[in-house]
């Protein structure tokens, strides 16, 4: 399954927790400017969500990835994620979420695990993202530009 093909069945799943959700990748909406110190890099997450509980507003960011040698660069992207983002998930389709034998990494890093399966692309939660309370600068303009593309 292709890392595209993931991003519709997650933005459901998203949805269904109660996330404003949307497929971000390619759209140039939610682009984040890493800055100098990563050779002013930027990076776009490719599923992004908001969703309001009581007072406070939570965000979560969803990176996919399809290929067994990019899940390490993957999880590098999902660890500058939780920078902006209060849950940060990694998804992969099932073929290759079964070489993962140890989710402690992922624990580690509170990155959360979906792998989408079947012809029906059923999402399941493997490992639970870790609520985290990201940099209040950093916050404020990744749910500033969240909401615009919501809108």
């Amino acid at each position: 399954m292709k890392k595209e093909q993931l991003y519709e069945p997650v933005r459901k799943w998203l949805a269904s927790k109660g996330f404003r959700a949307l497929v971000t990748h390619g759209r140039g909406e939610l682009v984040l400017m890493l800055g100098p110190l990563l050779g002013g890099e930027v990076l776009e997450p490719d599923v992004a969500g908001l969703r309001r509980i009581e007072y406070l507003e939570e965000s979560v960011v969803v990176e996919a990835e399809d290929d067994p040698k990019g899940i390490m660069e993957a999880l590098g992207r999902c660890a500058i994620f939780k920078t902006y983002s209060n849950f940060v998930y990694l998804v992969l389709p099932d073929e290759l979420a079964e070489g993962i034998r140890d989710p402690s990494l992922l624990q580690q890093l509170k990155v959360g695990l979906l792998v989408v399966s079947g012809l029906r692309k059923k999402v399941n939660e493997v490992v639970k993202a870790k609520k985290t309370t990201p940099s209040a600068d950093f916050t404020a303009e990744f749910t500033r530009l969240l909401k615009r593309a919501l809108a």
